[in-house]
């Protein structure tokens, strides 16, 4: 090549304005690494020979490469303009335009090499990619499967259909392309990056951690590499090396959003509110439409005793204002009839063996087929048997993974859904941009979070009068309040729950409280109202369960929170998660009386510590999170554990724990009053829930 490029200098040294060796020299020089030279030769070219199709041509490779993609652009359409047929300007076009962030187009400019060369691998590349930034999984995967075919040696095309597998929910086969691209290419850092992150999907994160630490070596340097490692540490519940990972991302790229945010994930799940919410107004700072990060910054004000319900809501509408404005779609096809036939659409990520479908098999199980048909609109790739039989209740199941918010309205709006019920809010995988679309005639929140989406689109939220009382709650809120009789979930019991042991008060002779909420919820008000009774019962101690606690840095925090307090960490016994439900449940084996956090009660931990014959005594607040407590302590008949102070909170642990025959009492009847409860009755909470939706209804039908 280099050769080549000294004849095509002697030409021009002989002839100034040869256009085919200005060219030809700048072609040459660009593909020997010099591309600074290259642009202006070939520019020399097109001024001595302006119909010089393949100068034109080139021209916008080398400013692609410069990344001058606007330039890059005119360049490509002014060789097509000359050849309309000429299929490598139409594919470098195409890669082109996708750079510049418009995939519809680079789909179109990847489609017309296409017409004249069916099987061009990189025009198909470019199709798929472009594909899979719009969203189109099907188009991406059937272009990625054909390049893997043409070329069944090339790493690239493995990467580019492990990419187009894993976000389309193909978690095994995603993997599985990662690999045999690593094999061909051990140093192919982008697919040891996209290996770790599918692991991690997949719930394979030991597999994922080994992934980023062999990133991390390889790339020392690299923000990136030191925040995916931090997020597989912090799956793996070892916060205080996932912090130091976040940070040493942040020390290589300060102004990294995704690496504050994460950050913030790692802090808030050692239960430091205050560092968590520092870090997700800085990476709102510097990227104001990080949605993710405002979410996670509303979820932490529920955490927050000083944190008022008019705060969140104000809070609240600021994220719909700057992430939830979209143009609505067309007019809906449902008919008003009133008294019709309803079918209501269900979107969670959570349809598995999670904290959501405790509540919500129940009622899905229970429906009356003859007024709601059911359509399950799910946002995981990780399924179990729980997924299975969801399955098998719903009328129709739809998978969404990795469909974008705009087809997803498609689908729920083909499906004729009269109401679409969001079970996540801004918790975990949210989908209010399919709300904020409006995709059904009337929309409702529910179950999985505590408060006000924000959103103008969202009708009703779903909720009852003890947890939201009328009055401030309906001030706060953007939706209606639909107030169920109470209490506003339904509770399915764990079909492998182990049988109720023994007063542990009795047999080792000091009372024993007990939390398994997880850590966030241990906030300083919380840790301090527990120290109070801890400090009136010298002999006693409490146990703590939590994921986080797995984390040696994050147990010494804990322990030196109540150390503030005067309580000795000998009497805090802590316990990180544990995999079985047997196991995580037989722990209540050695707990006497749980203890609510607050302001953000339990839920499931609530009517788990009841099932096994363990009470629970709760503080109410004044906003949704901080009254579940009292809602579900009702359904129960247990309204004497709800207390509506600081003191009298004390008051009522101190004297149950005290009082041991109470005690043995409630350990053996709890859990035959709990399933004989309106908590666990499936069959009325369906009836009041097909009510709700009769109701809201019927409200749109005369158009209000």
């Amino acid at each position: 090549m280099s050769q080549a490029a000294e004849t095509y200098q002697q030409v021009i040294r002989l002839q100034p304005e040869h256009a085919d060796a200005l060219h030809l020299l700048g072609v040459a020089l660009f593909q020997l690494g010099n591309t600074g030279l290259a642009a202006p030769l070939i520019r020399q070219a097109l001024a001595a020979a302006p119909g010089h199709v393949e100068a034109a041509a080139n021209l916008g490779v080398v400013l692609k490469a410069q990344g001058e993609l606007a330039a890059a652009r005119i360049s490509l359409a002014r060789a097509l303009a000359l050849k309309p047929d000429h299929v490598e300007a139409h594919v470098n076009l195409a890669a082109a335009l996708n750079a510049s962030g418009l995939p519809e187009h680079g789909m179109a400019a990847a489609g017309r090499a296409l017409v004249f060369q069916p099987d061009h691998a990189e025009a198909l590349i470019n199709r798929g990619n472009a594909a899979l930034m719009l969203g189109q999984l099907d188009q991406a995967l059937r272009d990625s499967r054909r390049v893997a075919q043409l070329r069944p040696a090339s790493a690239d095309a493995q990467f580019n259909l492990g990419n187009a597998c894993q976000s389309a929910g193909h978690l095994d086969e995603a993997i599985a392309c990662y690999r045999r691209a690593l094999e061909m290419r051990p140093d192919f850092t982008s697919a040891l990056n996209n290996l770790g992150t599918a692991l991690q999907a997949a719930d394979r994160s030991e597999a994922a951690l080994a992934c980023f630490e062999q990133l991390s070596r390889a790339l020392p340097a690299d923000a990136e590499a030191a925040s995916n490692h931090g997020i597989a540490l912090k799956d793996q519940g070892r916060l205080g090396e996932a912090r130091r990972r976040f940070d040493r991302a942040l020390s290589l790229r300060p102004d990294y959003a995704e690496a504050h945010n994460n950050l913030g994930l790692a802090l808030m799940a050692q239960g430091d509110l205050d560092g968590a919410v520092t870090s997700y107004r800085r990476a709102l700072a510097l990227k104001p439409n990080h949605a993710a990060a405002h979410s996670n910054l509303l979820l932490s004000l529920q955490y927050d005793a000083a944190a008022s319900g008019a705060d969140i809501h104000a809070e609240s509408r600021r994220w719909a204002e700057r992430h939830g404005k979209w143009p609505m779609h067309a007019a809906f096809a449902n008919t008003r009839e009133p008294g019709r036939r309803l079918k209501v659409g269900y979107v969670s990520a959570d349809f598995r063996t999670h904290s959501v479908s405790y509540f919500f098999e129940a009622l899905l199980a229970a429906h009356d087929r003859d007024a709601v048909e059911t359509v399950c609109y799910s946002d995981s790739a990780i399924t179990d048997a729980t997924t299975g039989r969801l399955r098998a209740a719903a009328g129709q199941w739809r998978s969404i993974v990795g469909r974008p918010d705009s087809e997803v309205v498609g689908m729920v709006r083909a499906d004729g859904v009269d109401i679409l019920v969001d079970l996540a809010g801004h918790l975990g995988n949210r989908r209010l941009g399919v709300f904020a679309r409006r995709a059904a005639p009337v929309q409702a929140t529910w179950l999985g979070y505590p408060g006000t989406t924000g959103l103008d689109t969202m009708d009703w939220r779903i909720t009852d009068g003890l947890a939201d009382p009328p009055g401030a709650a309906d001030r706060e809120h953007g939706e209606l309040l639909w107030r169920l009789p109470g209490p506003f979930l339904c509770y399915r019991p764990p079909d492998d729950a182990p049988a109720i042991g023994p007063l542990p008060s009795r047999v080792k002779g000091q009372v024993c409280f007990g939390s398994f909420n997880n850590l966030p919820k241990l906030t300083l008000p919380t840790i301090a109202l527990w120290s109070r009774i801890l400090g009136a019962l010298p002999q006693s101690r409490v146990l703590l369960k939590s994921a986080s606690l797995a984390d040696a840095d994050t147990c010494a925090r804990v322990r030196r929170l109540f150390a503030d307090h005067g309580i000795a960490a000998a009497r805090i016994e802590t316990v990180p998660w544990v995999p079985a439900s047997i196991g995580h449940l037989g722990l209540y084996g050695q707990v006497d009386i749980a203890l609510d956090t607050f302001p953000y009660h339990g839920t499931t931990t609530t009517c788990e510590a009841i099932w096994m014959g363990v009470p629970v005594v709760s503080l109410a607040g004044e906003r949704h999170a901080a009254r579940v407590g009292a809602s579900l302590l009702d359904a129960v008949g247990l309204q004497d554990l709800v207390a509506h102070s600081a003191d009298e909170y004390v008051r009522i642990a101190t004297e149950l724990a005290t009082d041991l025959p109470r005690l043995h009492d409630l350990r053996s009847q709890l859990r035959a009053r709990l399933a004989s409860s309106r908590l666990c009755d499936a069959g009325r909470f369906a009836r009041d829930m097909e009510t709700a939706y009769r109701g809201m209804w019927q409200a749109w039908c005369v158009g209000a």
